[in-house]
């Protein structure tokens, strides 16, 4: 291959990466709702807990430290997932015994 098919080819190839990340975009926003990402919360927080995410988010931790807003507000991000990862939890495991309770028990 010449030097200008070469172009060419990296031109062509650089337009099918840039119309693959529109659509891409594109379906996210389509398919993103509020009552999706929100019934989805535990299961992402569970993910979030299991995976290696979680000595990246001890690091942040030292912007929680301070007097700014931007330590107030990640503060309360924090407090407020905590609860919610405990609420999770505390369904999770309320689900299951009526569950096993139910199968233990037939009507």
């Amino acid at each position: 291959m010449n030097r200008e098919a070469r172009k060419k080819m990296l031109i062509v190839e650089g337009m099918m990466h840039r119309l693959e990340l529109a659509e891409a975009t594109r379906q996210l926003r389509q398919d993103i709702r509020p009552a999706k990402v929100v019934s989805r919360l535990p299961a992402l927080l569970s993910l979030l807990a299991q995976s290696k995410a979680l000595p990246l988010m001890g690091t942040a931790l030292t912007l929680l430290s301070g007097k700014g807003i931007v330590s107030r507000l990640l503060r309360r991000v924090v407090v407020i997932g905590g609860f919610a990862s405990v609420l999770a939890v505390i369904v999770k495991r309320w689900k299951r015994r009526t569950e096993a309770g139910q199968s233990s028990h037939p009507s």
